[in-house]
């Protein structure tokens, strides 16, 4: 484990001399999230640029600052540790971390669903292992290295750690810092695809996770997209897991009460699937069923002054919302089934007509639809020919004042965006 910050220089190949052993308690790339003690890692970025912010860092707590080589500005009474490419030294600290550990690594990515994963699997396991779990969604080229340096103790049994992408090579690096043992994805979607040109490039890149040499078993389900490619992928065993096994059909008589909805079930049955390879009993497992919970914004159920609002605001893309419009509980006879849907980004090229899938899947499963954003004009040009009330705003306090005007008690509202559209705060502010 890494204790001062001396030892630091030689772990990330940096040449600057530090004769300080002040403990490191925290690393941080945020200056606002610096306490006594972190080591604050200096971020080159596009809009921020860390190094602006070394000032903040030392008044905050910081005993040392990890910066770029050319970084020619003031040290603040820091010690400056320089290298090559600050990043890459933040993923390094954190590989040295994980190397000193006898730990099992649980890898997760996938187009949506990889989050819940997560979270039930911890539930799952919380009982039998000493475990680290990445919090929130550090899924992230910084996110997860920071997860990693501020969470692990060194006497966790297992690491349970979620991996996100936006690009090609995103999850290698991320698999290089911390190698599977076993690696799940759950599912391969149009989402954050403005950096790709197909489908089957997104399931290439979510397949990185099945290629690092330590990894021996791949988890996905057996309806994922793509599947060919990602079976050929990295010399691990391949499990797939369906609600239609005898597994699958198990867990869907236990947990009907739980959860009804057949995307969070087959989220749960993944988690099942690792727990049981890494020796598990189902039996054992289902114990802490009545545990389980889903994330925030993730289909949670508000009621407010007789109308039920489902929050799953927390991200978007056209499956997720599919599946969200698609499991809508019915309204108090007579009343509407009501979409509120802030636009799905960073979809590049496939934007328009991820859009005008999720106008036509609705139209005969809602009453009436409000959107917000300049994409959402797609789903409208496919809802309006089923001649039902469909509002597009591009300013969210005008959308929730017509909402406000037109929900009656009984209504079932739902809220679905993504996350960049803030769309929690209509439940908020209605």
């Amino acid at each position: 484990m890494i204790k001062s910050i001396c030892q630091i220089p030689s772990i990330i190949g940096s040449k600057s001399q530090v004769e300080s052993r002040d403990l490191v308690n925290q690393y941080a790339v945020d200056s606002r999230n610096v306490t006594p003690g972190s080591l604050f890692i200096a971020l080159p970025g596009e809009r921020v640029d860390g190094h602006s912010y070394i000032e903040q860092a030392k008044d905050n707590g910081a005993i040392a600052a990890v910066v770029a080589l050319n970084y020619t500005g003031d040290n603040f009474g820091l010690p400056l540790i320089r290298v090559k490419d600050p990043q890459q030294a933040l993923h390094t600290l954190a590989q040295k971390l994980v190397k000193d550990l006898q730990a099992k690594i649980i890898g997760i990515t996938g187009s949506v669903g990889k989050t819940t994963t997560k979270n039930f699997l911890a539930t799952l396991l919380s009982k039998k292992f000493k475990l680290m779990v990445t919090p929130g969604n550090q899924n992230s080229q910084i996110g997860m290295p920071l997860a990693i340096l501020n969470n692990v103790t060194g006497e966790e049994e297992v690491l349970i750690l979620e991996m996100g992408m936006s690009k090609p090579g995103n999850i290698t690096r991320l698999v290089n810092i911390a190698p599977p043992d076993i690696s799940v994805i759950t599912s391969v979607e149009l989402a954050h695809a403005a950096n790709f040109s197909s489908l089957n490039e997104i399931a290439v890149a979510k397949g990185e996770i099945f290629q690092h040499p330590h990894t021996s078993l791949g988890i996905m389900p057996n309806d994922i997209n793509e599947s060919l490619t990602l079976v050929e992928m990295g010399d691990c065993r391949k499990e797939r897991y369906s609600l239609d096994s005898k597994l699958g059909r198990k867990l869907t008589k236990d947990s009907r009460q739980l959860f009804s909805q057949a995307h969070v079930q087959k989220n749960l049955l993944a988690a099942l699937t690792v727990a049981l390879a890494l020796g598990c009993q189902y039996e054992e497992l289902a114990q802490n069923f009545h545990l389980l919970e889903l994330p925030l914004k993730r289909q949670t159920k508000i009621v407010k002054n007789g109308v039920i609002f489902i929050d799953d605001s927390y991200n978007a893309c056209t499956a997720s919302v599919k599946e969200a419009i698609h499991s809508m509980p019915p309204p108090v006879e007579g009343r509407k089934k009501i979409a509120v849907l802030g636009e799905m980004l960073e979809l590049g090229k496939f934007s328009r007509d991820c859009h005008a899938e999720v106008g036509l899947f609705a139209k005969d499963r809602v009453d009436a639809m409000y959107c917000l954003g300049n994409e959402c004009e797609h789903i409208l040009n496919q809802w309006n020919t089923a001649d039902k009330l469909g509002l597009l705003f591009h300013d969210q306090g005008e959308l929730i004042e017509a909402l406000r005007n037109n929900i009656e008690p009984g209504d079932v509202v739902l809220v679905k965006g993504s996350s960049a559209k803030k769309m929690w705060q209509v439940i908020e502010k209605v």
